[in-house]
């Protein structure tokens, strides 16, 4: 029974060994993914407008660099991001665009972006002062 145990725990460290999470391809590239910029404040905006902006990136890996998902945390702010790969040293940008509709004073949003990068997920953060209309 001892030798059972010894194989059953054997077994689960190079299981454990073997598994990889990285994020390299099988020619054994990484993407990278560096932003411009992952904070952005809109100032002073009236209620009900909606404001957008565009944080742009670039892949400085030497592997593709794929954008998984975009998940914004609310419904008043929605994303865009590319769906094709990004080769080594291209740019493109994830556009957040945030509705003010129903907010007054100071507000922050963030955005989750989840990619096959070292870093796999960023947190982009966009923030307003909304002024309610009299």
């Amino acid at each position: 029974m001892r030798l059972f145990f010894q194989f059953m725990i054997s077994l689960i460290v190079l299981l454990g060994l073997g598994c990889n999470d990285s994020p390299k391809n099988s020619s054994g590239k990484n993407p990278e993914i560096e932003f411009s910029q992952t904070d952005f404040d809109f100032g002073e905006i009236k209620q009900g407008e909606r404001v957008a902006h565009r944080f742009i990136f670039k892949n400085t890996g030497d592997g593709d660099l794929l954008i998984k998902n975009v998940v914004a945390g609310c419904g008043c702010t929605v994303a865009s991001f590319p769906k094709e790969p990004l080769e080594p040293g291209d740019e493109s940008f994830i556009e957040a665009t945030f509705n003010s509709e129903g907010y007054r004073g100071i507000v922050v949003k963030d955005v989750e972006v989840y990619s096959n990068a070292d870093h796999a997920k960023i947190k982009l953060t966009i923030s307003a002062e909304v002024i309610p209309e009299n």
